[in-house]
């Protein structure tokens, strides 16, 4: 084999190599900032979380809410590979504030350690007028 080639295929390994590297991430969490009304937060990865059909997994993340009766009869579930939601049983009232720090042991499917911000916060604002 030329040493051309080998280069070229030496650097081709390398950027394989490399893009397999890549760190898992959560590429999307919603609400966040100022949010009139909040039934349900979602957290989206880039790559598979959990595995195939395994919905017993963890949350990924933590949620910690300033009004703790907001968390009581709030449920958390897989629905896909790469998103997690936590349901609140009814809509937000004004003037909550929660945040959501992510799990640290967490990881990927493939065991990797999935990067992201340490924390994302979200409220639902202040008193809003709903009937004149």
């Amino acid at each position: 084999m030329n040493k051309q080639l080998q280069q070229w295929l030496a650097g081709l390994g390398w950027v394989v190599t490399a893009a397999g590297a890549q760190a898992a991430s959560i590429s999307a969490v919603s609400p966040q900032g100022e949010v009139a009304r909040v039934r349900q937060v979602v957290v989206k990865f880039d790559t598979p979380i959990v595995a195939m059909g395994d919905v017993r997994t963890a949350a990924p993340v933590v949620v910690q809410c300033d009004n703790q009766q907001v968390l009581s009869d709030a449920r958390g579930r897989w629905t896909g590979l790469k998103e997690w939601v936590l349901d609140f049983a009814e809509d937000l009232p004004p003037g909550v504030r929660c945040t959501l720090t992510k799990v640290a042991s967490l990881k990927d499917a493939a065991g990797q350690p999935v990067a992201s911000a340490a924390k994302y916060s979200f409220g639902t604002g202040g008193p809003s007028v709903m009937n004149v």
